[in-house]
């Protein structure tokens, strides 16, 4: 905490040393990074994960996860030369399904009935930004966010019916690189952007890929 604090008043002051930046940035993408924990103990992955431990006949036989969607904003407040830096907030969705038809085991527990569990969840984020952009077609980002996550699991079990609830907020940090992928036929002021970042929080750290439609 003290080091994201120390980060977040580095990232003021440097910012004050610019000119303004009134620039205003619209993003829809979509990533890999599924926003499930799995590394860290109170994590999502260790409560609302879809493995199990067992014989074959506990493997599912439907596995859908999409790709987390999200929506981002930015809004530059200060630049000198390649650099600027501003305030950004993102939205995320996530979903999942697996299928158990011949049930599942806990251990050496086997528990029978055909299981089927849905997850969704959202996750909204904000805080300070810093980008380098050495390229016209290249930009190098730095973020550190608060996040609110809430995440809702539906388990059907043969005939019960239950739904778990997690909500927490936390603090994250992410570096990320992303190249500017030109797409004539979108028009002046939109483009698309492929994006590799670090992403850690309290829970976990992981690396994505995302594809990033820019809206203007």
């Amino acid at each position: 905490m003290r080091l994201n604090f120390a980060c977040l008043i580095g990232t003021i002051l440097l910012a004050l040393a610019g000119k303004p930046a009134g620039a205003f940035e619209l993003f829809l993408g979509a990533t890999s990074d599924l926003r499930l924990p799995t590394s860290g103990s109170g994590g999502a992955g260790s409560d609302f994960g879809f493995s199990t431990s067992g014989s074959e006949s506990s493997t599912p036989s439907n596995t859908r996860v999409r790709p987390t969607l999200f929506v981002a904003a930015r809004q530059g407040l200060r630049e000198t030369g390649a650099m600027r830096f501003g305030l950004t907030g993102e939205l995320h969705s996530v979903s999942g399904k697996v299928n158990y038809p011949e049930g599942f085991y806990v251990g050496a527990v086997h528990f029978t009935d055909p299981t089927q569990a849905r997850l969704t969840g959202w996750d909204l984020s904000v805080g300070p930004y810093a980008t380098w952009a050495p390229k016209p077609w290249m930009e190098l980002e730095a973020d550190l966010f608060v996040t609110h996550q809430r995440l809702k699991l539906k388990t059907d079990m043969g005939s019960w019916h239950m739904t778990d609830t997690l909500t927490r907020t936390f603090p994250q940090a992410r570096l990320a690189a992303s190249w500017r992928v030109a797409v004539p036929q979108l028009g002046d002021g939109r483009e698309m952007r492929l994006r590799l970042d670090y992403t850690a929080s309290r829970y976990d750290r992981a690396v994505n890929l995302a594809l990033l439609a820019k809206v203007f």
